[in-house]
């Protein structure tokens, strides 16, 4: 992909979620401008873009994922990056991390919220 200029942002997701899971089967559970959750029903993994970063989860790492969002406090805001306070979330085993403003986490947060909600809403029905 370097090199490669996206036509449209969602040329450009579709690629990279055939770069996290080789089926075909990604379900879109919440997708905006600059993000997208997507959930695969070969891998059962979400996968999570988000302006120019990508992870990918398990369920149950991604409900410790929101859950994380959804514990920080006004406190846990303490770097300093381009005049702004922000919280850097990681794992213990990554190199990388996501490093968030408060809206950030609070986009994060709704986004995480509605696309559980669709899971649960996909496997009533699917399943």
């Amino acid at each position: 992909m370097v090199g490669d200029t996206p036509t449209t942002s969602r040329n450009y997701y579709t690629r990279l979620n055939k770069l996290m899971c080789s089926t075909d089967q990604c379900i879109i559970l919440n997708e905006s401008q600059n993000s997208e959750i997507t959930w695969c029903k070969g891998c059962k993994k979400f996968t999570l873009i988000y302006k120019s970063t990508c992870a990918s989860f398990n369920y149950t790492e991604f409900s410790q994922f929101r859950s994380m969002l959804h514990n920080l406090k006004a406190k846990d805001f303490h770097y300093q990056f381009s005049n702004e306070k922000r919280v850097v979330l990681k794992n213990n085993l990554a190199q990388i991390g996501f490093c968030l403003t408060k809206q950030d986490v609070e986009y994060l947060k709704e986004m995480t919220s509605e696309a559980k909600n669709l899971l649960e809403v996909f496997q009533v029905i699917y399943n």
